[in-house]
């Protein structure tokens, strides 16, 4: 569980750390796009106002010329002065087609940090996976046992409270069986005081009619001498000797029924006590038993705690990992918009610069025609045409260049340069340089 937090809590780092990263990298290429961009629009508005300074410059020499004669007229000039701004025109071009390199080259780097940032934030989601899927396995192991610690518990208690029955059973039993021997003892107490008293009265009875015999001996002895008195005594003695007799018997026949009874309560209180014994040792073991299953339920509680602070650290573990689930999707997320947005600025500038080394190649290839025709000075009227259709060439395709140009800036799709309209903040350019030479005769 440990090695689970401890891997949230290092994503989580590593996760900040890439959105700050990602942060930085768009605010960087945000600022360094639009500020090349804001350099190749103002390079571009300054080529289209050299083109329009160029194009009105020729209009109006045109005009000036439209019917004049061709043979007196000499172009050279003009030429030349056209060739010169041209060359100006096309030096603008290729500082824009740098400048459009220069926002390719750094926007592909932005674009190789990104996919960097891209594949470590991939990582970052494989970590967070498999956290995820170890959480979701370790919560269910932990569920199980806490399961299975319950049903534990429970089978315990269960077992607990048939071996309380039971202890009650022994106790009610035992609780019989000590009433039993309480009564035996005080009936056997009965019995034997009754014992006692029977044998004391017996031989009591007994020595009575041993003494009532020896008066009846003595009556008749001394018969001759006292014959009245002797013969009453004597016949006394025989009564009472006959009435012992009579008892006696009777006494002896209650002392030997008092002293079986005795004995077979004597039994009884054996037997209770045979009983009691091991049912008191049953009842110790039982209580032995429900002490040792209250220390196991006691153990299983006490692990049921620790299941359940486990699951709720787990819980929390998994509140953690879904929060960074969605951080990390919400950060690929931006990851690939960002990706779009940089290729999209590639697309755009790699177009642009297409159009502007277009551009930049054709201009130059036209200064170097008008160089060579300038260079041809034997000719007049011939000469005077085709200059005219060359300047007039070049007229439609700064025409062209100039409707083009606008197109080239970055428009309101590339998400990632502030847009700017093409007349937006334009500011006159001071620096159009020398205007078309005069009308000059030959």
């Amino acid at each position: 569980m440990e090695n689970l937090r401890g891997e949230a809590e290092a994503v989580g780092l590593e996760l900040q750390g890439s959105s700050q990263r990602l942060q930085f990298l768009t605010n960087a290429a945000h600022q360094s796009i639009g500020v090349g961009a804001f350099g190749i629009r103002e390079t571009l508005i300054s080529i289209d106002q050299k083109i329009q300074f160029i194009s009105s410059q020729v209009q109006q020499f045109l005009r000036l010329i439209e019917n004049g004669d061709s043979g007196s007229i000499t172009l050279n000039p003009q030429m030349s002065w056209l060739s010169t701004t041209l060359s100006s025109v096309n030096d603008r071009f290729q500082t824009a087609a740098g400048q459009a390199e220069s926002i390719l080259l750094g926007t592909s780097k932005y674009v190789y940090d990104i996919m960097d940032l891209g594949q470590k934030v991939g990582g970052n989601k494989a970590r967070l996976e498999k956290s995820q899927t170890d959480e979701q396995d370790l919560t269910r192991s932990v569920e199980s046992k806490l399961r299975d610690s319950e049903l534990e518990v429970s089978r315990l208690q269960s077992t607990i409270g048939s071996l309380e029955d039971n202890i009650r059973t022994k106790t009610n039993e035992i609780t019989w069986l000590e009433s039993q021997k309480k009564g035996l003892d005080l009936e056997i107490n009965e019995k034997s005081s009754a014992l006692t008293a029977a044998e004391k009265k017996l031989k009591k009875t007994r020595k009575k009619g041993g003494i009532a015999g020896a008066v009846t001996l003595i009556g008749v002895i001394t018969t001759p001498v006292t014959a009245g008195v002797g013969m009453g005594v004597a016949a006394m003695a025989g009564e009472y000797i006959t009435h012992a007799a009579g008892k006696l018997p009777e006494l002896e026949a209650r002392v030997e029924r008092t002293r079986l009874e005795v004995q077979e309560l004597e039994m009884k209180m054996s037997v209770a006590k045979g009983q009691l014994g091991p049912a008191v040792e049953a009842k110790n073991a039982l209580q032995t038993l429900v002490t040792q299953y209250q220390l196991k339920v006691s153990d299983e509680e006490a692990s049921q705690v620790d299941y359940n602070d486990q699951i709720g650290q787990l819980m929390s573990i998994r509140r953690d990992l879904i929060f960074l689930q969605e951080r990390v999707e919400s950060t690929d997320q931006t990851i690939m918009e960002v990706d779009g947005k940089l290729r999209d600025v590639k697309v755009h500038f790699d177009q642009c610069k297409g159009d502007l080394d277009l551009q930049a190649s054709t201009l130059p290839e036209q200064s170097r025609f008008i160089d060579v025709v300038t260079r041809r000075r034997n000719q007049r009227a011939r000469e005077y045409r085709r200059q005219m259709a060359i300047i007039q060439e070049v007229y439609l395709i700064l025409g062209r260049i100039h409707d083009q140009l606008p197109d080239m800036l970055p428009s309101r799709d590339i998400r990632l340069i502030e847009f700017v309209p093409w007349e937006a903040g334009m500011q006159p350019n001071t620096e159009l340089g020398e205007p078309i030479p005069p009308v000059t005769l030959r």
